[in-house]
């Protein structure tokens, strides 16, 4: 695969998540067991979600969730993140184009959940329980996918 379509790396750094507000409490559970990505933290005006099957786009609201089919833009001088069951969270540069391919409850209560980078870099934090509930955290970008039980990493997708 060209390096100037894909760039894929994984970075182990704590320090890292210092740079950035990661760290929200917020439960981005509902009481039925539905799993969703809330949006946490905007800094910029320029981000924008559109839903499945909706024909245009809206601007992006703090505490707005994420579903199945939903995608989220993030515009020059804007950032986002985004949380997941407390404790995983993904950051959204500027210039990033996220979607959200699948998220759903398993049968452990934990969940799956698969995100495809569309264009620009993502910063992912993700929970380190991943084992106990079975749950699987997925990223794909240009066709590669990359899944993880908990880490720190990063993807760039730079065809977009």
């Amino acid at each position: 695969m060209r390096k100037d379509v894909l760039f894929i790396s994984f970075v182990f750094l704590i320090t890292a998540f210092s740079l950035h507000p990661l760290h929200s409490q917020t439960a981005a559970t509902t009481p039925d067991n539905n799993v969703e990505y809330v949006i946490e933290d905007i800094e910029g005006s320029n981000v924008q979600v559109l839903e499945e099957n909706a024909q245009s786009w809206d601007k992006a609201q703090e505490g707005q969730t994420l579903e199945t089919g939903d995608e989220i833009k993030v515009g020059d001088g804007s950032e986002a993140t985004l949380t997941l069951q407390n404790d995983t969270q993904v950051h959204l540069s500027a210039n990033s184009d996220l979607k959200v391919g699948q998220i759903e409850p398993n049968q452990t209560r934990g969940f799956f959940s698969r995100l495809v980078v569309i264009a620009g870099t993502i910063l992912s934090d993700v929970q380190k329980n991943l084992l106990e509930s079975h749950s699987s955290f997925e990223v794909e970008a240009g066709g590669v996918v990359c899944g993880v039980r908990g880490t720190a990493f990063e993807v760039s997708n730079k065809n977009g």
